[in-house]
């Protein structure tokens, strides 16, 4: 089984490190604009939409022409982190993913990056599709299953090697029939399902959830993805106790894999660092509660950077995916390859090699028996072919002969050919 990246299959083992849940390419513009119009419009939200950096156009969109920065800031990363890194990007085509652009970075700064399909049903990029009943067909094609039983299966990897979804601040009908989805898809093909959980759910609230993807697959891996928030959400709770309510979820769940993330949505090793301005919850309440679960469930909890706004780009002035890993190590929390988990992006197989397909042909008197075509296995009478003399005597009785042919070997005259019509040789 191989890992299938934008760059062709990679091997399951061998690598160091792996960030479950990256943004390499995105828009998040429309997502702005949808908070201008349906939010209520004061001034320290206008101020907070047009002039603060964070929340820029410029800075929520990261497109082709970005792709120096991000060139730059991947090879920083390669240089921090030990040499052999998985990334698996979640920038879907809904919210500017590029796979194309993506390829030619992992090629160029020798990033092994693992593509996603799927959907992020975010305001307003939710409002064309709420109606949408099946998302399976855009899955399936970037998981590269063959349209019908009929059409020839892909000897090369798939464009995508993750399923990725979100399903929104609140769980709607539209968000649980993505997820139904996108957990039956995972089951067919084995791709994992990475899901960038509602902001401020806790393990409660994710348990109905994840139960009803099992129901609906089961996928065949599941990671939940800013799971930070919702740990330091009760910053108040003992870490312990904080732990303790998502180990009870995993171990309901061997299917499970919890994403925390660097910065971002928390800052759990670098300070002061959010793509929306959100208040930064404390480091020491999140490393503590990241450290025991990693203790309680070792293979089980991944990390990612959560890069999805370009103010996280040393070239904006922020720390970079680098700094990011380089203080995690210092935390004791690098990016460790959870065997686990790379088995889980390992679902892809080129298809076995087949012989040549056998060619058959019915005798003309048993025609229940499929004789394989082997030249010269076959006898022949009237345009007729059998088997076997013991076929073509059952179906051609010879006429009454003279006691001399009978005898002599059923000559039937000078033109070699016996009583059967069958060609004798001396």
């Amino acid at each position: 089984m191989s890992i299938p990246t934008v760059s062709g299959a990679a091997p399951a083992g061998g690598w160091s490190w792996a960030l479950a849940g990256e943004f390499l390419f995105f828009d998040l513009t429309d997502e702005r604009r949808d908070e201008v119009a349906c939010g209520p419009l004061d001034l320290p939200r206008l101020h907070a939409l047009r002039a603060a950096p964070r929340t820029r156009a410029e800075n929520m969109r990261c497109t082709a022409a970005d792709a120096p920065l991000v060139a730059a800031d991947l090879e920083e990363l390669r240089a921090a982190a030990p040499p052999g890194g998985v990334l698996v990007d979640l920038s879907t085509e809904d919210m500017g993913g590029n796979r194309a652009e993506a390829a030619r970075l992992a090629a160029s700064v020798g990033v092994a990056v693992v593509a996603s399909t799927g959907y992020h049903l975010q305001p307003p990029m939710s409002a064309p599709r709420e109606g949408r009943e099946d998302y399976t067909a855009a899955l399936r094609r970037d998981l590269g299953v063959p349209k019908d039983a009929y059409a020839p299966v892909p000897t090369t990897p798939p464009p995508c090697g993750a399923i990725s979804c979100s399903p929104h601040t609140t769980m709607t009908p539209a968000s649980t029939a993505l997820l139904a989805q996108c957990a039956q898809v995972s089951a067919e093909t084995k791709a994992p399902v990475h899901v960038a959980l509602p902001h401020g759910f806790d393990p409660e609230a994710v348990g109905p959830l994840v139960e009803g993807m099992r129901a609906a697959g089961p996928p065949a891996a599941v990671v939940l993805c800013n799971c930070l928030p919702v740990a330091v959400a009760g910053e108040g709770a003992h870490a312990g106790a904080v732990a303790a309510a998502w180990g009870r979820l995993l171990a309901g769940a061997p299917e499970l894999f919890l994403s925390f993330e660097y910065f971002g949505w928390g800052g759990l090793v670098v300070d002061g660092v959010h793509p929306f301005g959100h208040e930064v919850p404390s480091r020491s309440h999140a490393l503590a509660v990241a450290r025991a679960l990693h203790a309680a469930h070792p293979g089980k909890i991944l990390h990612s950077t959560l890069h999805c706004t370009k103010h996280c780009s040393t070239a904006w002035g922020g720390p970079g995916r680098a700094a990011a890993v380089r203080a995690a190590g210092g935390g004791g929390l690098p990016p460790r390859a959870s065997d686990a988990y790379l088995a889980a992006l390992a679902w892809w197989a080129p298809p076995k090699p087949t012989a040549a397909p056998k060619v058959y042909w019915l005798c003309s008197f048993c025609s229940g028996e499929n004789v394989e075509a082997v030249p010269d296995a076959s006898f022949r009478k009237g345009g007729r072919r059998y088997c076997s003399m013991y076929c073509l005597k059952k179906e051609n009785p010879p006429a009454a002969e003279p006691e001399r042919e009978r005898r002599g070997g059923g000559r039937a005259g000078g033109d070699g050919m016996g009583s059967w019509g069958v060609a004798m040789t001396e």
